[in-house]
């Protein structure tokens, strides 16, 4: 297990390459890190696979940005993580945001043709109607927005805004600095379900019939709209099912590759 800084696309990067064999780029979750794909990692790794698993900018041990990112920023950081490696024909694996992420990279023409296959753990960016938690986050921001734009709070604003959060419900958004909270509201307001017609690969489905982040009915959309998909539901599983059942999920994706 080697895990060790790079500089890559400016910037400071904590990753952990693992085994020898075919490639695969693990794309963590929101508020992740590669610390939550250990274990995968390490099956796969056994199996003629070599497993690339950054802590993707902003997030775990990798440098934090100094203006909020849109999805096509991460793209384009990946790309270069790509490029650094020199890593082709390779398989993704997505989990929710990162799920997101992989979408998005299989819109670019050049580097589709690098991706050999997509495996979508619970992925994001289906636009649906908002449940009770994106509801309460969108209003609260929006409210935020307004509450610190005006004349007499600006100046106190990281005063007066650290106080307001702290009644809030906590929350990633919550959590999150502000330039993460701004990240944030730039890669979920981006709706990618036109987007997945054009995803072209393979594409393997995994999600937890008991998911209350990414519904499980989300998955009708995708297999809906992508060509050529294949899909796994667990039972009693909800969000992550690489924390939940690793064991599972490893043989699930080795069965696939």
């Amino acid at each position: 297990m080697a895990i060790t800084y790079e500089e890559i696309g400016g910037i400071e990067t904590n990753l952990r390459v693992e085994g020898e064999g075919s490639p695969i780029l693990i794309l963590h979750g929101w508020g992740a890190s590669l610390v939550s794909w250990k274990k995968i990692q390490e099956n796969l790794a056994r199996e003629n696979f070599k497993i690339y698993c950054p802590d993707l900018p902003g997030f775990g041990k990798s440098q934090k940005f100094n203006q909020a990112w849109n999805l096509d920023d991460y793209c384009d950081w990946v790309i270069n993580f790509c490029d650094y490696f020199n890593l082709d024909n390779l398989s993704i694996i997505g989990h929710s945001f990162g799920g997101r992420l992989a979408i998005k990279l299989n819109q670019k023409e050049e580097f589709k043709q690098r991706i050999n296959k997509n495996i979508l753990v619970s992925p994001a960016g289906a636009k649906l109607n908002l449940n009770k938690k994106q509801k309460i986050l969108l209003t609260f921001s929006k409210l935020g927005d307004f509450i610190f734009s005006l004349p007499f709070l600006n100046l106190l604003k990281k005063k007066v805004k650290k106080i307001y959060y702290s009644f809030l419900p906590k929350t990633d958004y919550t959590k999150a600095s502000p330039i993460m909270q701004e990240t944030m509201k730039k890669v979920i307001e981006e709706d990618l379900t036109p987007l997945l017609s054009n995803m072209g690969k393979e594409t393997i489905l995994i999600w937890g019939k008991k998911d209350k982040m990414v519904p499980v009915r989300v998955s009708k959309i995708f297999e809906e709209k992508i060509e050529n998909t294949k899909t796994f539901i667990l039972p009693k599983i909800g969000h992550s099912p690489h924390l939940e059942v690793p064991e599972k999920l490893s043989e699930i994706i080795i069965k696939n590759l």
